[in-house]
């Protein structure tokens, strides 16, 4: 009697430890999921837009930023240069992230961080897609390929989207 109720023990225990690990799978997803809600290309997006026009942001005012977005709609674009790109470049490199202009390579994939463009597979943060204008731009590998929202690579955005909301707010230390 006292070893069929070890076996019971030992085939619960086996059991138990499966759905527990599948339950811990499920959360982590679940995690990965609402780190994307809350960190989508259009976020950042928005985010870069507000630091820009900030007081301590570059308020750049270049043709590139005009077609992005960054400036108002009552603004118009007068610079030819543009100073939000190495502004922003200088804040990326800070919080450890890579940025690259690449060509897209192959077929993209969709993914839970876009906005409904492709991710391409470029080793990289931040990917510039095909020229140099800084509003053609997707997140790279490095970051969509993340499987857990404790990745060291998404700690880093993150640290960049609370750098960016602090400016935006007025409150950059």
């Amino acid at each position: 009697m006292n070893k069929g109720i070890h076996k019971l023990a030992l085939a619960s225990k086996i059991l138990l430890d499966k759905e527990v690990i599948q339950l811990r799978q499920e959360n982590e997803l679940l995690r990965l999921k609402l780190f994307w809600k809350d960190h989508k290309v259009d976020i950042l997006k928005q985010l870069m837009q507000e630091a820009n026009q900030a007081e301590d942001g570059p308020h750049c005012k270049c043709c590139t930023c005009a077609v992005s977005g960054r400036i108002d709609e009552g603004d118009e674009s007068i610079d030819m240069k543009c100073v939000f790109k190495p502004w922003f470049e200088s804040h990326l490199m800070s919080c450890g992230l890579t940025y690259q202009t690449a060509a897209q390579e192959g077929n993209g994939v969709q993914h839970m961080s876009g906005d409904g463009n492709f991710q391409y597979d470029v080793d990289t943060h931040i990917h510039h897609i095909v020229s140099a204008d800084w509003f053609a731009w997707t997140y790279g590998a490095r970051l969509w390929k993340a499987n857990s929202a404790d990745d060291p690579e998404l700690i880093k955005l993150h640290s960049l989207f609370e750098r960016l909301q602090r400016i935006a707010h007025g409150n950059d230390e």
